[in-house]
């Protein structure tokens, strides 16, 4: 797919492809921690400017990823003493 959509805006192509490959790897340490800090700086911010720099923005995307950063914050602030592990 990137090969393919390359030519009409490389710059979306690579926001795209770095969220999806910095989730991935979040997600495949099974770190509650690290996956929430991947989605809160890397993942949502990225799919974030994409929703908003795609010729026609996509109202849904956005506010999609507004609620997943909210979300992502509540998490970090109420696992803060928890801790991020079953024990």
């Amino acid at each position: 797919l990137l090969i393919f959509v390359w030519k009409e805006n490389p710059f979306l192509v690579l926001l795209v492809f770095i969220a999806q490959g910095a989730g991935t790897c979040a997600m495949a340490t099974q770190n509650g921690k690290l996956i929430r800090l991947g989605q809160l700086y890397v993942v949502s911010p990225l799919w974030l400017t994409y929703n908003i720099l795609v010729p026609i923005p996509s109202i849904g995307g956005i506010i999609t990823e507004t609620f997943n950063i909210i979300s992502v914050l509540v998490a970090l602030f109420r696992y803060r003493k928890t801790g991020f592990t079953k024990k």
